[in-house]
C-alpha cells in the first residue's frame, strides 16, 4: 500500500512552532492549493513537520511563499465541543521546498551583486602579473 502526497501551494500564515512533551519540535503550516478547472477553487491543507524538517520550515518559510510539500496523509478522528464526531485531514511532511524567490522588499536589503557598474573598471585597476613594471 502507498500513502504519498505532493502539494504545491502558498502559505496562508506564518509557520507556528511548538514542542512535544518529550521536547521534539513541531511546525504547523496551512497551504492554499488551487484546483484546476473551469472555475477557480482552492483547498486548504494543514501540514505538520517534526524535528529538523520542521525547524528549517519555521526558519525559512513565511506567509505568501510558494511551497512544495511531500509527505503522507493522515486522518484524525475527534469529537468537537458539541459532541459531534468529526474527521480532519492533515499532511505529515517528509520534505519541503520553497519554489519562489524572496519577496521584492526582502531583496532590497541585500547589497547589489556588483557594486561597480560595467565600464567603470579602469585598465590600471587590474593587476597583470605579466605586465612590465
Amino acid at each position: 500500500m502507498l500513502n504519498h502526497v505532493t502539494l504545491i501551494g502558498r502559505l496562508v500564515a506564518d509557520p507556528e512552532t511548538r514542542a512535544t512533551p518529550s521536547g521534539k519540535s513541531v511546525c504547523s503550516i496551512r497551504i492554499a492549493v488551487d484546483r484546476k478547472g473551469r472555475e477557480k477553487e482552492t483547498d486548504f491543507f494543514g501540514c505538520t513537520a517534526f524535528g529538523q524538517t520542521g525547524d528549517a520550515l519555521a526558519t525559512y518559510a513565511q506567509k505568501g511563499r510558494l511551497v512544495a510539500v511531500v509527505g503522507k496523509i493522515q486522518l484524525d478522528n475527534y469529537t468537537d465541543k458539541d459532541g459531534v464526531k468529526r474527521q480532519s485531514v492533515k499532511v505529515l511532511v517528509d520534505q519541503w521546498s520553497l519554489l519562489d524567490s524572496r519577496k521584492e522588499k526582502d531583496d532590497q536589503t541585500l547589497p547589489p551583486p556588483n557594486p561597480r557598474p560595467a565600464g567603470a573598471i579602469q585598465v590600471n585597476d587590474i593587476d597583470d602579473p605579466f605586465a612590465d613594471d
